[in-house]
């Protein structure tokens, strides 16, 4: 079996000689052009079958037939196109399509081969042939299809005969030539009649290599939905989408930018209206079908059409939601969480579905365990559910039952929830009295509450305890309207406080008057001696009182024994200066009996009353004074206390008081120091302790150290008596003056903290006195705090503030701090602290990639990136998986090979140089891509007639990826010379299938992958020997015989060979 290049035919009119002059056009067109003149004469003679009349006309057939051949041969001698073919006719008009292989220069051979016959009943004559040969060239600037064009017609005609026979014109060309007998010699039966004819032709010739005008040639057409400004072909496509097309589309002639593009939409199969675009949009629903057709026409007005994919319109989800925020902004975990209302959405759905709005609600992130499912689909979150410190979040998407939307999302954190303090009622409390009430307060978070108080008073503050809430507090005095005191709680939980107003209505609480002491008193009687008094005496004794609330006293005298005894007041109450003052007349009336034995028995008792008009239960006050009844003779006298020993003594807690306490008696009787009565504290009414006070009997001298707590007023009863009973006694008012003692200050500082460290530093402060301490600082970091909300109290003089700083990566350093404690009457002590804070290397960190895939042969490339923290350089790693990877510019590729698919890992690492390192795995996902098979077909495929060949398929087709291919055939061989049975063409060309076919085949691997391919079969001739019949014939004597044995059959050539006997 032979291949070579295509053999085609070139016809041209017989009897003609050409003379070609050839030239080249730069636009690769050979032409050659050329009028030549060709002349033949021929002779004939034939038998008269019997007498022909003049004029009579005989008809013969003018046949004409060529034989042409034409080689294109390149530089080395190779043809590269030929042909061989026979034409009947005087007119030419052929073209053949050659492929030049390659650029450069070409010779064109062209031989013809002519001849004609007249033919004839009654004329006849010998054929005329004739041959001529000729080359020329032509340059081919590059490969590819060309078009060889042969044009030839006959210009003029002319011919005339000889003999006794007239030619008429032959006019148009016709076939046939009518001859008339000119002149008639009574010619009879067998004679010879002998004609000349001669003519001449003129004929106009052109041949035309040039490069052929194909129709335009549609590389690529596939729609898909624009996305981002690009034809996203395979993408999903929706109502809202704009379908826009990719067309490749190439011609040999004209420019793609000069091509004509038609295009038509079509939709379900039918053409849609007005659509002649590049995109389509807006008029196509949910389920439709789309696809175009487009027609591509070059500057020759040839066409191309095509057809593109088809894409199916899918259900639209709904738009995204609007944005939206959770209320309260900031809630508390008292607050319920409440979402949007449907209709502040604003969904909708383009293809006009109804939308149903999902509500998911998280608690930390979106993951998806972290979904709190019992409640979906609520538009409120029960303020039960939350918790201090968590962060709610809420995603909403729109669905319309097959696809939800984007989501939309807000977040909330729920913060501290300050205290609650349950309502304290106004409170009434009377002056010198203790006050006693506990606030009651909850935290709905549980934190720990610390309660602390302040009033618009001025004076001695009340105390509250920090822990418990137990207010306590002295009422101080108050005039005798009252006062009223606002009194604000504060609770905080170290985050929030909250504070609470109540009003203390202090009542003037009734001071009883306070009477003088009197001393005890003789009465001077006359008696007989039976103890008898003989006479009434009497004295008169004045009694005085003061009323601390300025109240107007009265008095009143009350005997213990009225027996020959009263008491009577005389004249009405006098005031000076405060001091009320009446004067009562004791008698002792005749009659009284004096017990001679017992002395003590003849004192009287009288008990002096003093009473304010306030009417209030303790609006008196009252003393017993004794009377002493006996003989003028030998009275005992009481003793007196110095003037000199003062009322009042002032001093200061823990400075020693020494008090000499001096007294005499009248009659010089020895006295004794009886020591001291403790009397209340006046601004407290509370019996305080004094030791270790003390008081020598023998001398008087009294000797107190305060102690550091005893601050306050105290009145101190001192008494001297005498042998007889009788006794002096005097009040002195103690005045102990607060020292305030400056509260002690520490701190649990450590010297060294790290950078990112929460530092806590608790200053504590222990003030001896039980005062209030307040905390402030000097010289703090920026970003850290020491609130008031962080004070604690731990019920036992001890005060506490926490220092608190969140350290930043930044904060590398050493610092100080003062701290100062301060109690409420100005007492303040200061405490340095100094720390240092280490620096902190921090690591690196990836910016997490997303898992990636690639088709096999494609191109994989990303950047990665790692943020260090402390801006150290990073130097970046690749320790395992596929791929390249560049550290510098931070890019891996990765072109996976066809064998290649599967799942892949790439870890990565980053380091800053000190330590701090991470790591990140890229999950590659390597896409199976099915090429699909290769052809490599013959250009030619060379046959000749009569032969059988068998052609395996198998021998022409490969899978790169090792898939079976099965193959289809088709040609347009004649019918029955062959038969497909994938793979194999069995061939069998008969002596009738001499040309040129096409054959195509296709290749398919079964997973998509299919190519095609053609190729040419050219079935050569093959020449059959000619083929001869016997015959016999009679013939009378004495005749001659005349026989043309090629024009009776004797031989015949089975293919129409013209034939030659010899």
């Amino acid at each position: 079996m032979k291949f070579q290049k295509l053999k085609r035919i070139l016809p041209l009119w017989a009897f003609i000689l050409w003379a070609l002059s050839g030239s080249i056009f730069p636009a690769l067109a050979a032409i050659d052009s050329q009028q030549t003149t060709i002349s033949a004469s021929g002779a004939s003679q034939f038998m008269a079958p019997f007498a022909i009349p003049q004029g009579f006309p005989f008809n013969f057939n003018f046949l004409i037939t060529t034989q042409a051949e034409i080689k294109v041969v390149d530089a080395s001698g190779k043809v590269v196109f030929s042909m061989d073919e026979t034409f009947n006719g005087i007119t030419i008009d052929k073209s053949y399509r050659l492929q030049i292989p390659s650029p450069g220069d070409y010779t064109v051979n062209e031989t013809f081969h002519s001849r004609a016959t007249p033919d004839s009943p009654f004329l006849g004559g010998s054929f005329v042939e004739g041959e001529v040969s000729f080359s020329w060239s032509f340059t081919a600037s590059s490969a590819g299809t060309y078009e060889l064009h042969i044009s030839a017609k006959a210009s003029n005609l002319n011919a005339d005969v000889e003999g006794d026979f007239s030619l008429s014109s032959i006019g148009d060309l016709a076939p046939t030539v009518p001859v008339s007998l000119v002149s008639a010699r009574n010619i009879k039966a067998g004679e010879k009649i002998k004609y000349t004819a001669s003519y001449s032709v003129d004929f106009e010739k052109t041949t035309t290599i040039s490069r052929p005008s194909l129709p335009p040639e549609i590389q690529a057409l596939q729609i898909g939905p624009v996305i981002e400004g690009h034809v996203a072909v395979g993408a999903d496509a929706f109502v809202t989408s704009t379908i826009g097309v990719i067309l490749e589309a190439t011609d040999d002639t004209t420019p793609p930018e000069n091509l004509i593009k038609k295009y038509t939409w079509f939709k379900n199969g039918s053409p849609i209206s007005g659509q002649t675009g590049n995109t389509l949009s807006g008029i196509f629903k949910k389920g439709d079908e789309i696809y175009l057709k487009v027609s591509v026409t070059d500057e020759s007005g040839k066409s191309t059409e095509g057809e593109s994919n088809h894409i199916r319109i899918l259900n639209s989800p709904p738009t995204q939601p609007a944005s939206f925020s959770i209320t309260p902004a900031q809630p508390k975990t008292t607050d319920d969480l409440i979402g949007p209302e449907d209709s502040a959405l604003g969904s909708r759905d383009p293809d006009g579905d109804p939308i149903h709005y999902v509500r998911r609600w998280f608690k930390g992130d979106t993951s998806p365990g972290n979904e709190q499912t019992a409640y979906r689909d609520q538009r409120n979150v029960p303020a039960s559910a939350t918790s201090k410190g968590e962060t709610w979040i809420l995603v909403i998407t729109a669905s319309d039952g097959e696809a939800e939307s984007g989501p939309s999302q807000a977040s909330v954190t729920i913060v501290n929830s300050p205290p609650q303090i349950a309502a304290i009622p106004d409170q009434t409390g009377k002056e010198e009295e203790e006050f006693s009430y506990t606030v009651s307060a909850t935290d709905p978070d549980g934190d720990p509450l610390t309660f602390s108080i302040e009033t618009d008073y001025t004076g001695d503050q009340p105390q509250i305890d920090p822990s418990t809430g137990q207010i306590t507090w002295t009422l101080p005095s108050v005039e005798a309207e009252g006062l009223t005191v606002q009194i604000t709680v504060t609770v905080t939980d170290g985050e929030a406080q909250t504070q609470k107003v109540f009003a203390l209505q202090i009542q003037n609480a009734n001071h009883k008057p306070s009477l003088a002491e009197i001393e005890d008193t003789p009465i001077p009687v006359t008696a007989g001696d039976d103890g008898v008094v003989t006479e009434d005496a009497s004295v008169e004794v004045t009694v005085s009182a003061t009323d601390q609330d300025g109240d107007e006293i009265s008095f009143r005298a009350i005997p213990q024994n009225t027996d020959h005894f009263s008491v009577q007041a005389v004249g009405d109450v006098t005031v000076s200066n405060g001091t009320y003052s009446q004067t009562f007349q004791v008698s002792v009336l005749a009659g009284f009996q004096l017990d001679m034995t017992d002395p003590t028995k003849n004192i009287r008792k009288v008990r002096f009353i003093a009473q304010d008009t306030s009417g209030a239960p303790n609006s008196t006050d009252s003393i017993l004074v004794q009377f002493i009844v006996s003989q003028e003779a030998t009275p005992n006298r009481p003793p007196s206390i110095a003037d000199t020993v003062p009322s009042t003594v002032t001093s200061d807690e823990g400075q020693p008081i020494t008090l000499e306490i001096t007294a005499s008696d009248p009659d010089g009787d020895p006295l004794t120091w009886e020591g001291y009565y403790l009397m209340q504290d006046i601004n407290t009414g509370v019996l305080r302790g004094i030791s270790p006070a003390s008081i020598d009997p023998s001398t008087g001298q009294f000797t107190w150290t305060p102690d550091m707590d005893q601050a306050g007023t105290y009145v101190l009863a001192f008494a001297v008596v005498d042998p007889g009973g009788l006794k002096a006694q005097k009040l002195i008012t103690f005045q102990i003056k607060d020292v305030n003692q400056i509260p002690q200050i520490s701190s649990d500082a450590q010297s060294t903290y790290d950078e990112g460290q929460l530092i806590r530093i608790v200053v504590t402060a222990m003030d001896m006195d039980g005062d209030v301490v307040s905390f402030r600082a000097e010289g703090m970091p920026s970003g850290s705090s020491f609130s008031p909300a962080t004070l604690t109290y731990d019920g036992d003089k001890t005060y506490s503030q926490t220092f608190v700083w969140r350290t930043s990566y930044t904060d590398a350093g050493n610092y100080t701090i003062k701290f100062y404690a301060t109690d409420q009457r100005g007492g303040e002590a200061k405490l340095e602290v100094s720390f240092q804070v280490r620096d902190v290397n921090r690591p690196p960190a990836f910016q997490e990639i997303a898992a990636q895939s690639v088709k096999e042969g494609d191109t994989l490339s990303f950047e990665i990136l790692a943020r260090d923290p402390d801006n150290d350089p990073l130097t970046y790693e690749k320790p395992s998986g596929p791929g390249n990877f560049d550290p510098t510019s931070r890019m891996f590729t990765w072109t996976p090979n066809f064998d290649e698919s599967g799942d892949y890992t790439v870890e990565f690492k980053v380091s800053d140089g000190k330590g701090g390192e991470d790591s990140m795995n890229v999950e590659i996902s390597v896409e199976d891509v099915n090429r699909p098979p290769q052809l490599s077909l013959p250009d030619v495929l060379t046959c000749q007639e009569g032969a059988r060949e068998s052609l395996n398929l198998l021998g022409y087709g490969s899978d790169p990826d090792g898939d079976p291919l099965s193959f289809t055939f088709s040609s347009d061989l004649p019918d029955g010379s062959y038969t497909f049975s994938d793979p194999v063409v069995d061939l069998a060309f008969s002596y009738e299938h001499a040309g040129e076919y096409t054959a195509t085949v296709i290749a398919n691997d079964g997973k998509g992958g299919v190519t095609s391919g053609s190729f040419r079969i050219v079935v050569e001739n093959v020449n059959r020997a000619p083929v001869f019949t016997a015959t016999s014939y009679e013939v009378s004597e004495g005749e001659s015989l005349v026989h043309n044995i090629l024009d009776e059959g004797v031989f015949s050539d089975p293919d129409g060979d013209r034939l030659s006997v010899s």
